[in-house]
This record gives C-alpha cells, sequence and structure tokens, in this order.
C-alpha cells in the first residue's frame, strides 16, 4: 500500500466478525475470527480499495520484494 491508499477486507458471511491485525515491513496481515474464537477463522474474504475494487495478493508490492 502507498501512504493515504485505503483498503477494507469484507467477509463473505453475515457471521458476528472480530479481528486481529498485525502490521510489519512489508506486509500487512488480516485475521477474520467469527465470534472472536481464534480457531474459527472465516477464509471467504474480499479485500477492496475506497473505491470498492478488488485488490489481489501483493497489490502494489515492489519487484524486489
Amino acid at each position: 500500500m502507498k501512504p493515504a491508499d485505503a483498503f477494507q477486507v469484507v467477509p463473505m458471511s453475515d457471521a458476528n466478525v472480530q479481528f486481529s491485525v498485525v502490521i510489519a515491513t512489508g506486509l500487512i496481515t488480516v485475521w477474520l475470527y467469527e465470534d472472536g474464537d481464534p480457531y474459527n477463522a472465516i477464509l471467504d474474504y474480499e479485500v477492496v480499495d475506497a473505491n470498492g475494487e478488488r485488490l489481489t495478493c501483493g497489490h502494489q508490492r515492489p519487484a524486489d520484494s
């Protein structure tokens, strides 16, 4: 992501979703959990930008990473 870029992680279910975010150099990891249970991860989701366009893994990642 570039400075001032925004993204949204959207679960594809109607479950009560809670999440955890890990930010490290060069990556952002978002885990979605049903009812906050870390043993019940939600794997059906989309990542979209501020315009609602779907983003893929590695979006804007530099070629040397």
